[in-house]
């Protein structure tokens, strides 16, 4: 079963409304840390280009699952840490 924010984020880029994004959305594909603009413009790119709610869900959380699935696409946008990234590491 998908989880509601990555369902919500994959309908807010395929609709291409950011105002259609929850600050849960924000946080967990990394758009609150950096270039918000260019990580959701990267993100409506590639569900054009085929890319699954179920990809969304799997690369939710991680910067470097979210950049590795943008490039897969042909997305050269980098997501860095997320910060779900920052608190796992400070939970290790």
């Amino acid at each position: 079963m998908l989880k509601d924010v990555a369902q919500k984020t994959y309908d807010a880029v395929v609709l291409d409304s950011i105002a259609l994004l929850s600050p849960a959305c924000i946080v967990d594909f990394g758009l609150d840390r950096g270039d918000l603009q260019g990580k959701f413009a990267a993100l409506a790119s590639i569900t054009r280009r085929g890319a699954t709610v179920e990809e969304f869900e799997e690369a939710m959380g991680s910067g470097i699952k979210l950049t590795v699935l943008v490039a897969k696409y042909g997305s050269e946008q980098s997501f860095g840490e997320t910060s779900w990234d920052v608190i796992t590491d400070k939970l290790q």
